[in-house]
């Protein structure tokens, strides 16, 4: 008989063994197998099912002992597995028809091919669903089973996150943290796709202390922390992506998983070097993953191989060869009939049309696949494809385009403005909407005069000018029309949710009827505008759930001056330029509005960057020896809520080269008690050290 170490089995196990009880030994194997296949612990599974192997001839093996057997020494087929199923089915034995699909479903996955012959296991776990005792851990394989099918066979996310829900009940009533692991691992893959990473992240965190549970298997911990690995990359986390990926690997047992699924682990782990920059590394790794790719004909993992090596390539700037893989990723996927494989390697295909200019075939590609994303579930994709789409529509020149497909990403990413567009380096959708505003700010700016009908004046007062005519108090339809121009002022000007205006607005309503006041007031206050007109003009716009004022048509003093000072502080503008801009600031905005918070802290914000503008000025001012015009506007500060140290250091500086310490020292006097008064601190060094030179020159 073959020699089996006694020591890595059970200790029931080896007290049969000793004693040649293998009877008893098959009993515990009937009693223990199926939940071992269940849990992964397929490298327990198969050290206690080899002495059966080699037990003393004429030994009658059951059906349960045989169907364990064919597992360990990989001869059940679809058909035998087919058979194994029905054997239990028909006796009742959920547990071992449960693990019979898990073998089926495995097998036809682990083949890559045909991926529609899974349907027929998802009919068999309804029908197994039905028998009168399935017990906990049966259970919840077999909601494992159809969560993972209907998620590979039919991108069907919705679905499989439901009834990933009931294995993950069904996992914790049995008590297995393996099972709890896979159902985590299952619940997390469509999140993945639907790109919802806060709710992965809670999801993840939360079964993470599960892979240091002792009975926890590796093949489930190693799913987990996959998952895990994936969403640091997706959150940009790469150097902890790469950390984990490398640790799974490490592991002695990681020798053991199959190709299949080490595959999956170093295809993430090729993304994420690649975008760490470790050129080395990433050729190292696309060599190993082309080496056991190829050899398995199998068209999902080999699709799945092409998408990881895009998105290697397209990260090092080659799109053209990231295209091929794409290409071929997407021939494979489809040739494995599941939809899962061409959805991933579209995106990268689309991103290498866009990088090689290819302007009218991206455009055209992306559209198809855009509504295809959405239709299947792909949001995440969508979002990502839609900030492709800006790319496109900037270089086109359509700003207003490129700010709908840059509305439609934010809609579609859970993340909203924290979008991270995938294979993309980082800082890619500020870039994005930094150029985006630049261009929409080159063709209409809140400066502009030229064919403006409504100017609003909030600087010092509140007062709206339509045409020629100031339009009063009495003229307003309800506080609620003057409040919502308020909002979008506050907001911008442009773009802002109709969700953001109900929340200012009407925050103790409920939804629809906050919804329908919205709509009320936006009527009133075009309609307002239009009747002193006298005309239909367009100067209030909705698109998309987002409302606009038309910049060609308006003028607001503050969106202007924010504009204006931005635009002077990033290019460095003559020193009576940025003047004659900080000149605009001709007071708080609309002081007497007390109506609400976010008043007051738009209030504070404009009134900041007012200040940060004069210490700008005064600093150049000092630089060129222009004293007089820096103590004129530092002194428009002197008394603000908001001043700084910083303002009573220029102002002391100031004094100190007009020859004047004793001025000097009285805004140092100034300066200790407002910051005591305030802050409750004393001045610092550079307030100490102009203070001492003032006090020399006295």
């Amino acid at each position: 008989m073959r020699k089996v170490p006694l020591t890595r089995l059970l200790k029931p196990f080896q007290v049969c063994y000793r004693h040649g009880l293998w009877d008893q030994y098959a009993r515990l194997m009937e009693d223990f197998g199926a939940d071992w296949l269940l849990d992964l612990h397929l490298p327990r599974l198969g050290m206690h099912v080899m002495p059966l192997l080699h037990v003393v001839k004429g030994f009658a093996g059951t059906a349960r002992i045989r169907f364990l057997i064919d597992v360990f020494q990989g001869t059940a087929d679809q058909e035998k597995l087919l058979a194994y199923h029905r054997e239990f089915h028909e006796a009742g034995d959920a547990l071992y028809a449960t693990a019979a699909i898990e073998m089926g479903v495995f097998h036809i996955w682990s083949s890559g091919n045909s991926l529609q012959r899974l349907e027929n296991w998802n009919l068999l776990v309804d029908e197994t669903l039905k028998l009168t005792e399935v017990s906990h851990p049966a259970a919840a394989g077999l909601w494992l089973e159809k969560a993972f099918i209907v998620m590979l066979c039919k991108g069907d996310f919705e679905s499989a996150l439901h009834y990933a829900k009931f294995a993950n009940n069904q996992a914790a009533h049995a008590g297995s943290p393996s099972l709890m692991l896979r159902a985590a691992w299952i619940s997390g893959m469509p999140l993945t796709f639907t790109g919802d990473f806060p709710a992965l992240r809670i999801l993840v965190d939360d079964a993470l202390p599960l892979c240091a549970v002792d009975d926890a298997s590796f093949g489930a911990v190693s799913q987990l922390k996959t998952l895990d690995g994936l969403l640091n990359y997706f959150e940009g986390r790469c150097f902890e992506a790469e950390d984990k990926f490398r640790q799974i690997l490490a592991y002695p047992m990681a020798e053991h998983l199959p190709v299949s699924a080490r595959l999956l682990i170093s295809g993430p782990l090729l993304m994420t070097v690649s975008e760490l920059g470790k050129k080395e590394d990433a050729e190292e790794l696309s060599n190993e993953l082309r080496r056991e790719a190829v050899p398995q004909r199998n068209h999902y993992f080999c699709a799945c191989v092409h998408y990881c090596l895009g998105v290697y390539e397209l990260i090092l700037g080659r799109p053209y060869e990231a295209l091929l893989h794409a290409n071929e990723g997407m021939e494979r996927g489809n040739l494995s009939n599941g939809p899962l494989p061409a959805s991933q390697n579209a995106l990268v295909a689309a991103q290498a049309l866009v990088d090689l200019g290819r302007t009218d075939e991206a455009e055209s590609f992306l559209l198809q696949w855009i509504t295809q994303w959405r239709q299947t579930g792909f949001q995440y994709f969508a979002a990502c494809g839609a900030m492709e789409m800006v790319r496109l529509q900037i270089r086109k020149g359509d700003t207003a385009r490129a700010w709908e497909f840059h509305d439609l990403g934010m809609r579609l990413s859970t993340n909203g403005q924290s979008l991270r567009v995938v294979n993309r380096p980082p800082g890619f959708m500020e870039n994005l909407r930094r150029e985006l505003q630049f261009k929409e700010k080159s063709t209409f700016s809140w400066s502009d005069s030229e064919g403006v009908v409504v100017h609003v004046q909030t600087l010092g007062d509140f007062v709206m000018t339509v045409g020629n005519q100031i339009l009063y108090d009495r003229k307003w339809r309800g506080e609620r029309t003057k409040l919502l121009l308020k909002a979008l002022i506050v907001n911008g000007g442009t773009k802002v949710s109709k969700e953001l205006l109900v929340d200012l607005l009407w925050p103790d309503k409920d939804g629809d009827m906050a919804a329908n006041n919205l709509k009320v007031a936006i009527s009133r206050l075009r309609k307002l505008v239009n009747r002193v007109l006298g005309d239909q003009v367009n100067w209030l716009v909705v698109t998309d759930s987002r409302v606009s004022m038309v910049k060609r048509l308006c003028r607001v003093d503050c969106l202007s001056f924010q504009e204006m000072l931005q635009d002077a502080l990033h290019a460095e503008c003559a020193v009576d330029d940025l003047a004659g801009i900080l000149d605009g600031y001709t007071g708080d905005f609309i002081p007497a509005d007390v109506t609400g918070q976010w008043i007051d802290e738009y209030r504070q914000r404009l009134r900041k960057e007012y200040v940060q503008g004069v210490v700008y000025l005064a600093q150049r001012c000092l630089l060129t020896g222009e004293s007089e015009k820096a103590l004129e506007y530092l002194l428009r500060v002197q008394n603000m809520s908001m001043i700084n140290e910083q303002i009573f250091a220029l102002l002391m500086q100031t004094y100190l080269n007009m020859g004047y310490p004793s001025d000097a020292l009285a805004v140092f006097r100034q300066a200790r008690f407002r910051l005591k008064k305030d802050y409750d601190v004393l001045p610092g060094t550079t307030l100490l050290s102009l203070a001492r030179q003032a006090r020399e020159a006295v």
